[in-house]
């Protein structure tokens, strides 16, 4: 189960975002995985608990893709990259559609 907290979109994230769809209303601001909240330590997660490694690796990410992917700072993807569910999942081989396109 992926877990959040939200707050508000400001009009201040509106002008600085200005290709944000107007109906996103909410930004998150953590996501975790599991039942409890994780403490403040972005740069040294809980080495104990690897579940969290686990569903990263299953989903082709690493905890700094996971940060940036937070962060706001991944590229998104195109939609002909997205399943029926619009997710996108790297694949095992490492091979991605975007290879097919010049």
């Amino acid at each position: 189960k992926v877990m959040l907290e939200c707050s508000p979109i400001t009009k201040q994230e509106r002008e600085q975002y200005p290709s944000l769809p107007e109906n996103v209303k909410y930004r998150a601001t953590i996501v975790w995985i599991g039942p409890t909240r994780p403490r403040n330590d972005r740069d040294d997660p809980n080495r104990n608990d690897c579940s969290i490694f686990d569903w990263l690796s299953k989903r082709g990410l690493n905890i700094n893709q996971f940060n940036k992917l937070v962060e706001g700072s991944m590229p998104a993807k195109s939609p002909f990259e997205l399943d029926c569910r619009n997710f996108f999942l790297a694949s095992a081989d490492g091979f991605e559609p975007n290879d097919l396109v010049e």
